[in-house]
């Protein structure tokens, strides 16, 4: 019995037929048989799978299925060189065995490989697959977490601007009705300027610390009509400190507070103070003010819409990266804001 493939297979070609272009054209075919099998493997290696039946049956399976594998391809490789091939008079029972001598542990092996690599490959895809899934389901909730907090910062700012103006607004109705017409118009024409800057220069999510002064001083200027000499206002922020980017009107509401809790309650002189220090990659703002009498456990729940709605606004953009401190004591009210620091050239650089 002939142990070699290519011997068995020049044996059935004609004399005539040079021996290497013949045995070219049997392996060929064998190995076309072989290819146009690898689509029914991997279907088969997909239902007799680990996942499906469990490891010890899908083993005992496989080593079946590799057997008839081993067993059916050479004969279906034999049967085709036979018919398209001239043969010689050699039983095609003895060179099916020749074949099958030679090739029967490479078709067995070559099944099995085909069977990992498949199962391997179906393994690496499905994990890809389910990372994929969670990549976009993540994406997804990031997406609808932060169009979520846009629209309650939103809500927010919106709900500060109604409240400062209607402030604004009872102070000048208070001077008219009061007869002081002259410092009612002065009032208004600053509250239409501060109307103009909130609406104009407060539609991001963050400006520059210069920005938001501006808008604090105009306020203020508005108040000073009201209150003239009974306040005073100091304004202590390094030029470095100006570009410093931070959410809008996030210092005008405690001004604002700083005036209604602190200059209306008394018939004293105060002073507004507003400092900005910066300490590696943190920025501090400071908002405090003397004149503080009376009910002090009252005072510090009177923080009002202003505090709550800036702790609130600072949560959602920066979450444990800022802080908001209210404390009252020694006749003053004093509140911290610290928050990251992060300036305009650094936020115009990351986008570029």
């Amino acid at each position: 019995m002939a142990t070699d493939f290519g011997e068995a297979i020049v044996s059935l070609h004609s004399q005539g037929q040079p021996l290497r272009f013949a045995s070219m054209q049997a392996l060929l075919i064998a190995w076309a048989v072989w290819i146009a099998s690898i689509p029914l493997i991997g279907r088969l290696a997909d239902r007799i799978s680990p996942d499906r039946i469990g490891w010890p049956a899908a083993i005992g399976a496989q080593m079946l299925a590799g057997t008839g594998f081993a067993l059916v391809g050479p004969t279906i490789a034999v049967g085709l060189i036979a018919v398209l091939l001239p043969p010689r008079p050699v039983p095609i029972d003895q060179y099916y065995l020749s074949v099958l001598d030679y090739k029967f542990v490479t078709y067995f092996a070559m099944y099995l490989g085909c069977v990992v690599v498949y199962l391997v490959y179906n393994y690496l895809y499905e994990s890809t697959e389910i990372e994929i899934d969670a990549a976009r389901a993540s994406l997804r909730a990031s997406r609808l977490e932060r169009s979520l907090t846009h629209t309650r910062l939103d809500r927010l700012r919106k709900e500060l601007r109604p409240h400062f103006l209607h402030n604004s607004l009872q102070s000048a109705s208070g001077l008219v009705s009061s007869g002081e017409y002259e410092r009612a118009s002065r009032m208004l024409d600053g509250l239409d300027q501060l109307l103009s800057a909130s609406l104009s220069g407060m539609q991001g999510d963050v400006v520059s610390l210069g920005e938001e002064l501006k808008l604090v001083r105009t306020y203020l200027s508005i108040e000073g009509i009201r209150f003239e000499d009974r306040m005073a206002v100091e304004i202590d922020v390094a030029d470095e400190l100006r570009s410093a980017l931070i959410p809008p009107l996030v210092l005008q509401p405690l001004v604002e507070n700083a005036v209604l809790h602190g200059v209306a309650d008394t018939a004293e002189r105060v002073t507004i103070t507003v400092r900005a220090e910066a300490a590696t990659d943190r920025l501090r703002l400071v908002v405090e003010n003397d004149g503080v009498r009376g009910d002090v456990r009252g005072a510090a729940r009177r923080g009002g819409i202003g505090l709550s709605n800036t702790a609130e606004r600072l949560h959602l953009l920066y979450g444990a990266e800022a802080c908001l401190d209210f404390r009252i004591g020694n006749g003053r009210a004093r509140v911290v804001i610290e928050l990251p620091l992060r300036r305009q050239w650094e936020e115009d650089d990351a986008i570029t």
